[in-house]
């Protein structure tokens, strides 16, 4: 709007009044925000009374693979740090330090 480049919303037609436009766009905003309100106090009034919320079999899952990867990386880790130690140790030993 304020680059005076010309926006056309296909309902209300090219001659609608930028006035109009930003009193539509404020009022997707809030509704915008009320939907937000809304599904938060839902999904709070589900978890009160205990209802499980998404899939516990993907959870399950997704938590498989989470261990998995973090094993990966603390084996890569003490690999890091035995390869590392045994660099120092042949550095020290030909009086490299």
């Amino acid at each position: 709007m304020t680059q005076k480049v010309p926006f056309i919303v296909a309902e209300l037609g090219p001659d609608v009044d930028p006035f109009m436009l930003h009193i539509y766009a404020a009022l997707a905003e809030k509704e915008r925000r009320n939907i937000s309100v809304r599904t938060k106090a839902a999904l709070a009034a589900a978890k009160a009374r205990g209802v499980q919320l998404g899939n516990p079999e993907q959870a399950k899952e997704n938590k498989r693979k989470a261990d998995r990867y973090a094993k990966t990386l603390r084996w890569s880790s003490t690999w890091a740090e035995s390869d590392l130690k045994r660099r120092t140790r042949v550095r020290k030993e030909r009086g490299k330090w």
